[in-house]
């Protein structure tokens, strides 16, 4: 995941800079986008905290086992619960883009009408 994460980071770094940007009303409906999406993605990983109770597969040695094995796969190294939070960290830095990109446009925005503004229509 470090990969696409760098990536939102020097896109983000481009919109701070006025290199990229977004129209105001589109970069706040990504902004509202990603937040959906990444509590979302909160709820999924709660749920995904559920699914630990190895006592839930019975008193039998099998069935603890096979209850250890899907521990390990929703909260263990790796396990569905790290997946989720890389994908949180993720739809977060891809909010922080939006958002810079957004304040981009306006800050563009209001440059030019400034400009526009303090030209002397007179030359």
């Amino acid at each position: 995941m470090t990969a696409p994460m760098n990536v939102f980071a020097q896109l983000a770094t481009a919109a701070t800079e006025g290199q990229l940007y977004l129209e105001s009303g589109v970069a706040e409906q990504c902004v509202a986008s990603c937040q959906d999406f990444a509590d979302k993605l909160v709820e999924i990983q709660r749920q995904a905290r559920s699914m630990t109770t190895v006592s839930a597969y019975g008193i039998l040695g099998s069935a603890q086992t096979l209850g250890g094995i899907f521990e390990q796969k929703a909260i263990g190294d790796n396990g569905f619960e790290q997946v989720i939070n890389q994908h949180i960290e993720t739809v977060n830095q891809m909010r922080d883009l939006f958002e810079k990109a957004g304040k981009a446009y306006q800050s563009a925005d209001a440059t030019s009408a400034a400009n526009l503004s303090a030209v002397d229509p007179g030359h």
